[in-house]
């Protein structure tokens, strides 16, 4: 049996798509990497967690950008 493109394209997805879930699962058991993302994304550690874990699910893709604060509800100060 030869091998297509389709099948190098395929194992080459699947390929990648263990990478992200093992980077995923590394930073998941990590409370120093959970803390640099939730920095760097400006997200609280339980968010950064819960987008991970979908992630890892393959709920949710990896593209997905968080939540703007502007998109979410307004936070103004008191006036």
């Amino acid at each position: 049996m030869s091998s297509t493109v389709s099948d190098a394209d395929t194992r080459a997805a699947d390929y990648e798509t263990v990478e992200r879930r093992y980077n995923i699962a590394v930073n998941l058991e990590s409370w120093e990497l959970l803390a640099m993302h939730s920095i760097a994304s400006d997200e609280s550690i339980p968010r950064v967690r819960l987008r991970m874990l979908k992630s890892l699910a393959g709920l949710v893709g990896t593209d997905t950008p968080p939540a703007s604060p502007s998109s979410s509800t307004s936070r103004r100060a008191p006036q």
